[in-house]
């Protein structure tokens, strides 16, 4: 999965904690499927759960920066309207 522009985390890790393991990385022994180790994959899950209130709150701070720089952005290019003689206000 490819991570949010705004926030920097895939939906996936936000959700659960753990990037996922695709199914082709399985089929073609990924570095990472390779990797696995079961002992030092609990103590990292716990470390994975500890760092996650954190990364949220990062989103958090990400995503309310990117929604004020898209909001600086759109506010530059608005025009104000003048309105004409024949236009109807209501």
């Amino acid at each position: 999965m490819t991570p949010n522009r705004s926030t920097g985390f895939t939906p996936f890790f936000l959700a659960y904690g753990a990037e996922a393991v695709m199914p082709s990385d399985l089929d073609h022994d990924a570095p990472r499927v390779k990797a696995f180790n079961r002992d030092q994959s609990i103590e990292a899950q716990q470390d994975a759960i500890d760092l996650l209130e954190e990364a949220r709150e990062t989103t958090v701070i990400c995503s309310a920066r990117y929604q004020q720089t898209l909001r600086r952005y759109h506010e530059g290019k608005i025009r104000g309207r003048i309105l004409e003689v024949g236009d109807l206000v209501l």
